[in-house]
C-alpha cells in the first residue's frame, strides 16, 4: 500500500493536483432535515381533554334565567306549585370522530444511511402523528355531524363530529336549526331553545368588519346573553386581524389619512417603534384576546388552501377568510374515546407497517359560550 503526501511547498494552485484534490475532498452535509410547515393546533392544544366511553357522549344544559317579577308579594302569600317556573334543561351530545394514518417502510429503506434520520420507520411515525393532529384540528373547527344509523358501531358508515363552527351555526339565534350534533335539543321542538343558542351574525353579503358592527352584532349580544368576553378567545385570519388592528387608527375630519394611532400616544419619538397590532382588545364589553389562526387565513382561500387537502369540507358555504370566532374555553373540551396511538401491523414481505389513529369528539357544554361572525371581511 502506498501513501502519497503533498508537502507544504507543493503546487496546490493549479494543474492536475487541483483536479485530483477536487475528487478526494469530503463534502459537508449537515445531519438535519429542515421542515417549515405549519404544525400548530391551537384548538386541540388549549382545550382540556376528558375521557369518554361512548361513541356519542351526551351532557345536560341548564338555565337559570327568568323574567324578573316587579310585583310585590303579600305577607300572607303561600307557596303554590304553579308559582315555580321550573328549569328549561336540555340534553346535547356529539359523535366521536375516527381518523387514521398509515406508515409503510421497506426493510431496505430502514437499512439505508439516511441524512438526518436514524430510523426511517420511526421518523415517518413522528411525521404522520403531526399530520394526524392537524387533521383533528381541522375537524374540531369545521366538521359537520353525521346522523342516525351512520353512528352504528361495526358498520361501514363513517361517524363525524360537530366542530365548533357547526355548533355556532346550527344553534345560532338566527338560524332556527332543529338539531345539535345529530339529534334534537328538545324532543318535539322546531328549533334549539333560545336559552342555548349561540350568538351568530351572518349578513347576506360580505360586510366590512367595523368597530360598530363588532359591538352591535357580536360583542354586545354575546355579553347581554351571558357570555363573558374577559374569559373568551377570538380566532381570526390574517385579514380580519389587520382590520381589528386598524381600529387603533384615529382619522381626520376627511376620513382619509390617520392623524395618529391611539396606541402610539405617549410613545417618545426616540423609541423608534411602530405599534400596528392589537392582540388584546379592551372593549366596553370586556377584554378580548385575539389570536391569528392559520385555519382562518384569508391569504390561503379556495381550492389551493393547504387545509383543504385533508378531505372533508367545512360547514356549508363557509370560507375561512369570512369568519370570526369567539368562545369561552371553560365551556369546551375534547372528549377522548381513544387517544392518539400507534398500532404495529403484521409485516408484508420485507416491509414494516403501522397504523396511527385516534377517536375524539368536540364537547360544547353550552353553545351560548360561542359568538361567531360569518361573511365579514
Amino acid at each position: 500500500m502506498v501513501f502519497t503526501t503533498f508537502e507544504s511547498g507543493g503546487e496546490w494552485s493549479g494543474g492536475s493536483q487541483v483536479a485530483g484534490r477536487d475528487k478526494t475532498r469530503r463534502e459537508l452535509l449537515l445531519e438535519q432535515i429542515a421542515y417549515n410547515s405549519p404544525t400548530e393546533t391551537p384548538l386541540l392544544s388549549i382545550l382540556p381533554k376528558v375521557s369518554v366511553d361512548s361513541i356519542m357522549p351526551e351532557w345536560t344544559m341548564g338555565d337559570i334565567e327568568r323574567t324578573p317579577d316587579i310585583d310585590g308579594d303579600s305577607e300572607s302569600q303561600d307557596f303554590s306549585s304553579s308559582s315555580f317556573s321550573g328549569e328549561n334543561r336540555t340534553r346535547a351530545g356529539n359523535y366521536t370522530h375516527i381518523k387514521t394514518r398509515f406508515v409503510e417502510i421497506s426493510d431496505t429503506q430502514r437499512m439505508m444511511n439516511e441524512v438526518g434520520v436514524q430510523d426511517e420507520y420511526s421518523h415517518q411515525i413522528w411525521r404522520e402523528m403531526l399530520g394526524l393532529a392537524i387533521d383533528f384540528e381541522y375537524r374540531l373547527n369545521f366538521s359537520t355531524a353525521s346522523f342516525g344509523t351512520n353512528a352504528t358501531p361495526g358498520t361501514s358508515d363513517i361517524r363525524t363530529m360537530h366542530g365548533i363552527w357547526s355548533w355556532a351555526q346550527s344553534t345560532g339565534k338566527s338560524t332556527n336549526t332543529v338539531t345539535i350534533a345529530g339529534h334534537q335539543l328538545e324532543v318535539g321542538t322546531a328549533a334549539a331553545p333560545a336559552d342555548y343558542r349561540s350568538t351568530w351574525y351572518e349578513p347576506a353579503t360580505v360586510t366590512t368588519l367595523t368597530r360598530d358592527l363588532l359591538y352591535d352584532e357580536v360583542l354586545e349580544p354575546f355579553w347581554a346573553r351571558g357570555g363573558e368576553v374577559d374569559k373568551s378567545i377570538c380566532f381570526v385570519g390574517a385579514g380580519i386581524k389587520r382590520t381589528l388592528s386598524g381600529f387603533s387608527q384615529v382619522y381626520n375630519a376627511a376620513g382619509t389619512e390617520p392623524v395618529h394611532k391611539l396606541n402610539e400616544l405617549g410613545i417618545a419619538a426616540s423609541a423608534k417603534e411602530l405599534f400596528d397590532t392589537i392582540d388584546v382588545y379592551h372593549s366596553d364589553c370586556g377584554t378580548l384576546h385575539v389570536s391569528k389562526n392559520r385555519y382562518y387565513n384569508d391569504v390561503l382561500t379556495g381550492s389551493g388552501a393547504w387545509y383543504s387537502s385533508y378531505g372533508e369540507g367545512p360547514i356549508s358555504n363557509f370560507s375561512p377568510h369570512k369568519g370570526m370566532l369567539i368562545f369561552e374555553p371553560r365551556y369546551m373540551a375534547i372528549g377522548v374515546l381513544e387517544g392518539m396511538h400507534v398500532v404495529p401491523l403484521a409485516k408484508t414481505g420485507l416491509t414494516t407497517r403501522a397504523l396511527l389513529g385516534a377517536q375524539l369528539t368536540f364537547i360544547c357544554r353550552n353553545p351560548k359560550a360561542i359568538a361567531a361572525a360569518y361573511n365579514v371581511a
